[in-house]
């Protein structure tokens, strides 16, 4: 919650849910990460902001998903500068008011 973070040069695989999940009014930046294996690649939620670099999502349900879960908190963005993805079902999923930027 209400978190500053920068995660660079990580690879994650066989997460099983989540990736990365940002959420609560935080912030993260992420450069150079590799995600093999999750339901949902990277997930921005209540208010908080995803900035990516450079992401490389394999084998997953959906790429990047944005949106509000907690009433108390609003929508939610996602940015990303550059990606590859494979074997993704699908690249972004949002609700309503949340915004995925590629």
């Amino acid at each position: 919650s209400t978190s500053t973070i920068t995660v660079s040069n990580v690879e994650i695989s066989q997460s099983g849910d989540k990736g990365i999940s940002c959420g609560e009014a935080s912030n993260i930046t992420l450069t150079n990460i590799t995600i093999d294996g999750s339901v949902i690649g990277v997930a921005s939620k209540d208010n908080s902001t995803t900035l990516i670099n450079s992401i490389s999502i394999a084998n997953s349900d959906v790429a990047f998903s944005a949106f509000q879960k907690k009433p108390e908190y609003g929508p939610s963005t996602i940015v990303v500068k550059e990606h590859t993805v494979n074997n993704v079902g699908k690249l972004i999923e949002t609700d309503t008011n949340s915004k995925i930027n590629l």
